[in-house]
């Protein structure tokens, strides 16, 4: 079981991560917050279908279950707009929406006993870089 958990826990990672890499690079194109935007519906699509994955894997775990149900939700939402039919202000929107919930499952999904090793330490840095430790 806590294989699965950790498998879990750095899967929410993954996805939080992504998203946040999706973000910056909406910060940084060319144009101001009234521009389109124009995001890879292909990788939001895959990173979907990990969201799903994960979400029946925590199927047991309510808690995990809002969160990720809810950026699933956001996700949804965006991909029914994308490409081009959003402004960079509205793209930073559903994406923030979509990274909180996330965030919020990475914390959650967090082994019960810690994984010991040379890992278990890169991966509290990691958190502590990232704010969610």
């Amino acid at each position: 079981m806590a294989i699965d958990r950790s498998r879990l826990h750095y899967t929410c990672i993954f996805l939080h991560v992504s998203f946040r890499a999706i973000r910056q690079s909406v910060d940084e194109g060319p144009g101001g917050d009234g521009s389109p935007c124009w995001l890879d519906t292909g990788l939001i699509s895959m990173l979907l279908g990990e969201m799903h994955r994960c979400r029946s894997e925590a199927a047991s775990r309510a808690d995990l279950c809002r969160a990720l149900d809810g950026a699933i939700s956001h996700v949804g939402l965006l991909l029914l707009q994308c490409p081009g039919g959003l402004d960079r202000g509205q793209c930073r929107q559903h994406l923030d929406a979509i990274i909180i919930p996330l965030g919020h499952a990475a914390r959650l999904a967090m082994p019960q006993r810690p994984v010991r090793g040379h890992w278990h330490g890169s991966a509290r840095r990691l958190f502590r870089r990232l704010g969610l430790g």
